[in-house]
This record gives structure tokens, sequence and C-alpha cells, in this order.
């Protein structure tokens, strides 16, 4: 709040109102003179400065305790929502708490019309509360906060100085002021309610917002979960057929396009029927399964492992060429050969066959020819005994074995088997 410049005091001298006298019988005094008004102009403009309820009753009150030295203490009460008159500023001089006659505050809002009583101890048509007489208030100003036919409060000022302490340029004074601090009270309440809400549609905006980035993320989510399950083998958690195959064309693209390399490996289960037709296929899944894990935890992230079909698995190797492959695929047969598979109470060993062929290559035109010339290779190692890898050759011819062992799944291999 601004600091205020001190009201000039009156130029009238104090007459007082001779004991016994009733409100009517105030005797008149002249106008106010030009300092009066212009501390009145003052104080409305202090007024209507104010956006608060609370800051513009402190100003009022302000105002009231530097024009009327007499007072000993006052109250403004101002309508909350329900109508009701809430205390808003008390103020004393002494500090102390103000006891207002809560009679004389519901006869002037009953009325609508000013209270005067110079003399609170002369006869009165009208009862005072026990506040009065315990508080041994002698005389008590009350007048409606009224604005646009509506009382939005009341001021209340009382004294115990003695009787005839207020007179009646006091009343004119404060008629003069209610009005402005009415408009100004109407004003800051109608604004707290707009602010309210504001504040309301800002918390509600604020609560759609969070609700709609939930459920966009939540949506987000949802679809992710959908595309990673129509690209995701069921049972494997590896890509499915469909996704490698859209891969193998992308990357061929990529890397006839920019002069780049990169390799495909397919694989096959050795004696898989056998791990089937032993054990059950549960047994078989779990092999399956313990093979794709082995797969996707020794190669690069960003090489992408899927299963082809049953017993099938194809792994893209980005920016690697042949001879890098075949280590891979050294590595990966290496790794599936010493691992232990165990189904219930029997333990047994898994091979597998690997077929390798690289891109860009003399005889691979594009992704399919590359699929075939490594599912060409695999079959061919296969033939040869299993458990070894073969890589693709442009003359027809296929590469080296990286393994000539012949290991089979159980001790005693069932002739006339195949995967």
């Amino acid at each position: 709040m601004k600091s205020k410049e001190r009201p000039r005091p009156f130029s009238e001298s104090k007459q007082g109102i001779p004991k016994g006298d009733a409100p009517s019988q105030l005797r008149d005094v002249p106008r106010a003179s030009q300092g009066t008004l212009e501390q009145v102009f003052e104080a409305t403009a202090a007024l209507s400065q104010q956006t608060e309820v609370k800051e513009i009753c402190e100003e009022l009150m302000d105002w009231v305790f530097r024009y009327f030295e007499g007072i000993e203490g006052g109250v403004v009460l101002v309508k909350n929502d329900a109508g009701e008159l809430k205390e808003v500023v008390s103020r004393s001089r002494d500090h102390g708490r103000v006891r207002y006659s809560r009679s004389i505050v519901d006869r002037v809002v009953g009325e609508a019309k000013p209270v005067v009583t110079p003399d609170t101890g002369s006869g009165r048509e009208y009862p005072l509360s026990d506040t009065v007489g315990k508080r041994r208030v002698s005389s008590v100003v009350c007048l409606p906060l009224v604005s646009r036919s509506v009382i939005q409060g009341v001021i209340y000022v009382h004294s115990s100085d003695g009787a005839g302490i207020f007179e009646k340029r006091h009343l004119m004074l404060l008629e003069a002021l209610s009005g402005p601090a009415a408009l100004a009270i109407e004003s800051a309440l109608v604004h707290a309610k707009v602010r309210s809400i504001e504040n309301a549609l800002k918390n509600a905006r604020h609560e759609f917002e969070k609700e709609v980035e939930k459920r966009t993320a939540e949506l987000v989510e949802v679809n992710r979960q959908l595309k990673e399950l129509s690209v995701t083998d069921g049972l494997t958690g590896l890509y499915n057929h469909r996704h490698l195959v859209q891969m193998l064309e992308t990357e061929y693209r990529r890397a006839a396009r920019y002069k780049r390399s990169f390799a495909f490996l397919m694989l096959d289960i050795d004696y898989f029927k056998e791990v089937n037709d032993n054990f059950g296929h549960p047994c078989g899944d779990a092999v399956l399964q313990s093979i794709a894990q082995i797969l996707k935890g020794s190669v690069r992230g960003t090489d992408i492992v899927a299963r082809y079909g049953g017993d099938e698995m194809g792994i893209i190797l980005l920016e690697t060429s042949q001879k890098m492959a075949l280590r891979v695929a050294e590595k990966l047969r290496r790794q599936i050969e010493e691992h232990p598979f165990a189904w219930e109470d029997t333990s047994f060993r898994v091979t597998v066959s690997i077929g390798v062929a690289g891109a860009p290559e003399e005889g691979i035109d594009d992704w399919n020819d590359l699929l075939n010339a490594a599912d060409r290779v695999l079959y061919q190692a296969k033939d040869r005994g299993r458990n070894m890898i073969l890589a693709f050759e442009p003359d027809g011819e296929t590469g080296v074995s990286f393994s000539d062992s012949q290991m089979k799944l159980f001790s005693k291999p069932v002739a006339g088997t195949d995967a």
C-alpha cells in the first residue's frame, strides 16, 4: 500500500451535541470548507486505487481515524457470498479488541440507513446491546456502505470519551466516504469472483491438459505395444518373419544406395525334431526360447534377430562384411554348442547349422537373392553333417566350414531323422 500523506485537519471547531439530543436534533453546521472537500477527494481517490476488500477497508478506517480524533474504536463489516456480515477490519486507539453493538449494526442493515447515537445514555426509541453498556460507550455512528442500492457492508465507530463527541459533520463525511468505499468494495468483490473463476478455469484447463497428456502417453504406449506385438514372435520374443523380410528389403536398399555392406545369417537347429519327439513340444519351445536369448545377447543392439519360421532364425548384421559375419556365426555356433540344456531330469546338448551371405555381392541383386543364398548354403551345411557354418560364394561353391565336428544331440542318434 502506498504511503499516505496525513490529511489536513478540519477548519471547523468541534461543537459538541448537547446531552440528550436525539439524532434528528443534530444542529446544522456550515458547509464543509474547501480543505475538507479536498480531503474527501483525496480519500475517495485513495479508496479507488485499492483492489482488495481488506485494503479498501483498511484505507477507509485510516481516513476515519485521521478525521475524527475522538474515535475510540471502529470496525468495517462486509457481506460474504452467503450474505452474512463478516468483520474485515477492526481498529482501536489502545490496540485492544473492538466490540461493536450488534443491535445497532442489525438496525442499520435492516433499515438501510445510518444510525447516530450522540448519547447512549439518553432516551431512545430502539434498544442497544449489552456491549454498549459494558464498554461504557457514550457515542456511536454506524452507517451502511451502499452501492447500486445494495448494501455491501457497514462501518461502525464509537467513543467512550463522553456524549456528543460526534457532530453532524462527522456523519456527513462518513456518508461522503461510504459511497466510494461501497463502490470500491463491490468492484473488488467482482474482481475477486472473476479471479476465482479464472483460477478455477485455469486449474480445470491444467487438469484437463494433464489428463490429455496422460491419456496421450497411455495411447502412445498402447500403440507401441501393439506395434511391438505386430512385429514380435510370441514364443521367442524375437522379431517375426514379416518384420525380418521388411528389414531385409530396407537394409538392402540402404546398402545399395550408400555403398554399404551388411550380412545375413540363416540358422537352423540340428535334429530339432528329435527334441520334440523325445521330450515333447513344451521342451522344444523352451529350447527355442533359450537359443533366442543366446542370439540376442551375443550380437549388437543394432543387429536384427528374428524367428524366420519353425526352428529357423535369421540375423541381419548391419555394417558387416561377409568375412566378419563368419566370425560372428562361429561365435554363435560355439556358444549354443557349449550351452547346457535340461528338461526335467535330462540334460542334453544342442547344435546349429548356419548359412552366411553378404551384400552387395555378385549374384545377389536384391534382398530376396540374399535370403535365398543364405538359405541355400544353410541346407548344404546340414547335408554335410550339421553343426557347421557355410558361406555363399558367387561361383556357386560354398565356403569352408568353421567346424568339422559331427556332434549329435543324443548318445544314441535316431537313424533317418532330420531337422
